[in-house]
């Protein structure tokens, strides 16, 4: 495990080749409403891997965590237990306005 990325050497290259995907963002927060939703992060009360639904994370990122920990099943190589609280990240969304996209 790499102490600075937290990923598995192995992972590496997988997960550079999805880093390099383009991003797009039409509207940039503020600084100052940026640091408000970074408090929680900066207090360490919300844990570095926990990543859903969060300012700068992803979906692509899990998407990718979730596909090599499948392949890893597949070819009986080393792998870690996950747990996806899929209820929690759900009930923060706004439901309604998804069905609209």
């Amino acid at each position: 495990m790499d102490p600075v990325t937290g990923h598995h050497p192995t992972q590496k290259k997988k997960l550079e080749k999805v880093s390099k995907l383009p991003h797009y963002s039409s509207n940039r927060p503020s600084q100052q409403s940026n640091a408000k939703r970074r408090k929680p992060e900066a207090e360490k009360i919300i844990a570095e891997e926990q990543a859903g639904f969060r300012p700068g994370r992803r979906t692509v990122e899990q998407i990718c965590t979730i596909k090599i920990l499948m392949e890893n099943l597949q070819h009986q190589q080393e792998r870690h237990h996950i747990f996806i609280d899929f209820k929690k990240a759900s009930d923060r969304v706004w439901h309604e306005a998804l069905w609209l996209i």
